[in-house]
């Protein structure tokens, strides 16, 4: 049954696409890449300052995808929501893909360059 609902031209469309051929040439590709870090309230919530800003919070998260690219890391999230534009899923998830940037680059010691969103809904990679 699960096998009926994959959408196969889909899937070829995503890895003939340059997101999905720049996935497929990286020499390291990181997949549900699961990380815990300990951040500043602030980077989180943005609307704290002061000494509340400054306390610790633990952040636990997965990475759908990240691929190394010239020496960097790229952060991939696939999204399924049902949008007219990209900048619906650039305003709702711009936040979530600069933490994990940087829980990343925390983990990993290693630079995160940029992020981009693949939209199944749209069909299109959105660098945010």
């Amino acid at each position: 049954e699960e096998l009926s609902a994959v959408d196969y031209s889909a899937i070829k469309s995503f890895f003939a696409s340059s997101l999905g051929l720049r996935i497929l040439s990286s020499p390291e590709v990181l997949r549900e890449y699961e990380f815990t870090v300990a951040l500043d309230a602030g980077e989180v919530y943005k609307q704290l300052s002061g000494a509340d800003a400054r306390e610790k919070i633990m952040v636990d998260g997965k990475l759908d995808c990240a691929f190394l690219e010239n020496g960097a890391y790229v952060v991939v999230d696939y999204k399924t929501d049902r949008v007219k534009s990209s900048e619906e899923l650039i305003a709702r998830y711009s936040g979530q893909l600069e933490l994990y940037k940087t829980a990343l680059e925390m983990c990993s010691g290693v630079r995160v360059s940029g992020a981009e969103i693949f939209s199944l809904e749209l069909s299109e990679s959105i660098c945010v």
